[in-house]
């Protein structure tokens, strides 16, 4: 089955709540997607047996704070999967296209950290309307006639 995700709409009800919109994150609320993100695609493009060492490092540098050196570990590991691979076999296209991302999304994170190391950054932080639509699940929006018509 769906999940179901209920919302108490009131007077003060903003589109925001619903759709979502820009907020100020901290680096650890702006890397933690991208590291699960580049996790995922590491164990589904690279032998885990040859590279044993290098996503415990980059978990060990997420857990100390050491933003620096863990987008540069980032970005090295998303242009080395960007590089031919040295068995001959050819990555997946879809697969190729989802590090591409990656690698702009850790470069658009290096370009804030460059702002400063512990100020905060914007991100765009995904509304309930949104979550619900990509997952696929039910969205009850209770009392919607409370909500103002703009939202």
């Amino acid at each position: 089955g769906r999940s179901v995700t209920v919302i108490n709409m009131s007077q003060q009800s903003d589109s925001a709540e619903l759709l979502g919109g820009f907020k100020p994150v901290t680096m650890r609320l702006l890397l933690e997607p991208l590291l699960r993100d580049f996790e995922e695609l590491f164990v589904r493009s690279f032998k885990r047996s040859e590279n044993a060492d290098f996503v415990p490092r980059l978990q060990k540098l997420f857990a100390k704070q050491k933003w620096t050196k863990l987008v540069e570990a980032l970005l090295k590991g998303t242009e080395t999967a960007a590089q031919p691979r040295k068995d001959g076999k050819h990555m997946a296209p879809d697969l190729r296209a989802r590090w591409t991302t990656l690698r702009e999304q850790v470069r658009g994170s290096s370009v804030q950290l460059s702002r400063g190391e512990n100020s905060f950054a914007f991100a765009f932080i995904e509304g309930t309307l949104t979550k619900a639509v990509k997952a696929g699940d039910w969205l009850l929006l209770d009392e919607i006639n409370l909500a103002p018509a703009e939202t």
